[in-house]
């Protein structure tokens, strides 16, 4: 009987028998799982987003969009009108950024990502690094860009 893996592990088994662990595989399964790491009011479907974006749902207008994927995956297909702040680069500067936005607008925050995991994540770092009274402005699209695709826009690429 052989070894089981978890889902969060990707082998590679060589001609020799041997496991070897691949990184780039193991990152790239990793995000193909979806994340649970927010509160259920925090997270939003594509169809919301868009209702956001087209019906004028709030008060305080539109939601700023913040796309957390890479800059080249950016460049590559958006939704209209979002910024580009790459998860990779997501630090204290980023922080301090959303929350400047936070206070001195009253606009919703939406993050985005490809699959609506790495958004989470960042978002996450957001709860636990702002002021309370910002958190019910904060949140993460679920299934992310490929939900988008799914749900409003046939045509959104996806890759």
């Amino acid at each position: 009987m052989g070894k089981s893996y978890s889902k969060q592990e990707e082998v590679i088994i060589t001609q020799n028998g041997a496991n070897q662990a691949s990184s780039s595989t193991l990152e790239n399964h990793i995000q193909e799982l979806e994340l649970d790491i927010l509160p259920e009011k925090r997270r939003i479907t594509a169809t919301y987003l868009n209702r956001m974006l087209t019906d004028n749902l709030s008060k305080n207008g539109p939601p700023i969009v913040i796309d957390v994927r890479s800059e080249g995956e950016f460049r590559m297909c958006r939704i209209e009108g979002s910024l580009s702040s790459p998860k990779e680069k997501f630090g204290q500067v980023q922080m301090e950024k959303v929350s400047k936005l936070l206070k001195s607008r009253n606009n919703e925050i939406v993050f985005i990502c490809r699959r609506g995991n790495d958004s989470q994540v960042v978002v996450r770092q957001l709860l636990d690094g702002v002021d309370r009274m910002y958190h019910d402005r904060l949140y993460d699209v679920i299934g992310g860009l490929h939900q988008w695709a799914k749900q409003v826009d046939p045509d959104f690429p996806i890759y």
